[in-house]
């Protein structure tokens, strides 16, 4: 399976990053792993 950053989720989708991180708060739409320097990987 690939492995994506939110970047490149905003890009595919064309939906802003932001709102990307606020539905993986509020709804936990995204389960991401992160890398060692933090970058969400999903």
């Amino acid at each position: 399976m690939a492995e994506y950053k939110i970047k490149d989720i905003e890009i595919l989708t064309g939906i802003k990053a932001h709102t990307i991180r606020i539905w993986e708060k509020r709804y936990g739409m995204l389960i991401p792993e992160r890398t060692d320097t933090k970058i969400r990987m999903v």
